[in-house]
């Protein structure tokens, strides 16, 4: 199973090099870049892509050209540069089918947060909303910081759905899990950001905001100090 990596035209963040040297602990076969490219990379398949939209369009976008190269594998596991494998998974296409309780609870908690909707709570709604129409009654979340595990076929054929068009920041995880998966594990979000901190407390996965890489970085040197074979 190929693993592929969506990332911005001028991507050169650090939080990827230890996202890469994770991947000791994740049985695969090629590593793909859609998108960018950064300089100190080998090893890894490019995928050019235009990115003239917004992240969340970008990255459906990616998406779609990566499940229309027949290059990589049918199942394939998809990460953001900041997911981070800390212990060995045997079986991606069970292990890595994670949830975090259903979508309306997810918006429950961001409510309290949020003194008003942001972008992304309005394409969450949306997206529960139109799984909902499909027959879901209660939606579960899949948009969860952890690397996950999408067929090309069954990715594309979601963009075929009257309605997938008209959500501009559509929740695609979400949309994928309750449409094509079963089973899976509800598990909490291991997102790191100045808001909740690290307390060295770690279980299988760790992820981190753009403004949370500086709370973890030294465990994730130390965890993972030499280089992988993705880098020059």
């Amino acid at each position: 199973m190929d693993i592929v990596y969506s990332l911005a035209t001028n991507y050169d963040g650090e939080e990827l090099k230890y996202s890469l040297r994770s991947l000791v602990n994740v049985p695969h076969e090629n590593v793909y870049f859609v998108g960018g490219f950064p300089i100190w990379a080998k090893n890894v398949v490019h995928i050019p892509t235009t990115q003239t939209g917004t992240k969340w369009q970008n990255v459906p976008r990616n998406l779609i050209t990566v499940c229309k190269d027949p290059r990589i594998s049918e199942d394939f596991i998809y990460f953001n540069d900041d997911f981070f494998v800390l212990e060995k998974v045997k079986n991606p296409a069970k292990e890595l089918n994670l949830y975090n309780s259903t979508v309306q609870s997810v918006l429950d908690k961001l409510s309290k947060r949020h003194s008003f909707p942001t972008n992304y709570m309005r394409g969450m709604a949306q997206t529960q909303e139109l799984l909902k129409e499909l027959g879901k009654d209660e939606p579960l979340s899949y948009e969860l910081h952890v690397p996950c595990v999408f067929n090309k076929d069954n990715f594309l054929k979601m963009f075929d759905i009257e309605g997938v068009s008209n959500i501009d920041v559509l929740h695609y995880r979400s949309l994928y899990g309750n449409l094509y998966l079963t089973g899976g594990k509800d598990m909490r979000d291991v997102k790191v950001s100045p808001r909740n901190g690290f307390n060295g407390n770690t279980g299988p996965f760790l992820s981190c905001s753009d403004s949370g890489f500086v709370y973890i970085k030294d465990f994730l040197a130390s965890k993972f100090p030499l280089k992988s074979q993705y880098e020059i």
